[in-house]
């Protein structure tokens, strides 16, 4: 796995499926091999319109047992801000997360908007990356990646991403 500063100037970065794809992310991502059944605390609906705390918290996904993204999101006054951590990821050819190393340190995110269950945010680096992550219940969410591909590279599958509730 190649780090993406190899690969290209851009914080972030896909290779085609036939090279080692890579990509230097600040997100919070989570794939379960399965997934547990949930409670039903768990399933209740997300929060109306409107809801920016529930967002607040801290947002991890992990891989094969590895935490590699965290998505710090907290309330200053009426304002949502943020920090997302750092890693090395290689997707298959199916978009789907193959391989992480996790790096040290984060970034800010600048949070551009809550749109009923989806918090819209952006990347601070250099080529700023667009994310879009979907409440699927109070602890759970999937982040997608809405502006992070090349023409022609594998597009990155919505990452699952879960609340750490040992952080509220």
């Amino acid at each position: 796995m190649a780090k993406l500063s190899q690969i290209s100037r851009s914080a972030y970065g896909w290779t085609s499926a036939r090279r080692p794809l890579a990509l230097l992310l600040t997100a919070a991502m989570a794939l379960f091999a399965g997934r547990p059944a949930r409670t039903a605390r768990q399933s209740a609906k997300p929060p109306a319109s409107g809801a920016s705390n529930a967002f607040v918290g801290t947002w991890k996904a992990s891989f094969k047992g590895t935490t590699f993204i965290t998505l710090a999101v907290k309330m200053s006054g009426a304002k949502l801000s943020g920090s997302l951590s750092h890693a090395m990821v290689s997707l298959d050819s199916g978009g789907n997360v193959a391989d992480v190393k996790p790096e040290p340190g984060s970034k800010p995110v600048t949070i551009v908007k809550v749109d009923a269950d989806t918090l819209y945010f952006n990347s601070t680096t250099e080529q700023p990356v667009r994310f879009a992550m979907k409440l699927k219940d109070k602890t759970h969410a999937e982040l997608s990646f809405l502006n992070a591909t090349p023409n022609g590279a594998v597009v990155p599958k919505p990452i699952e991403m879960v609340l750490d509730q040992a952080k509220q």
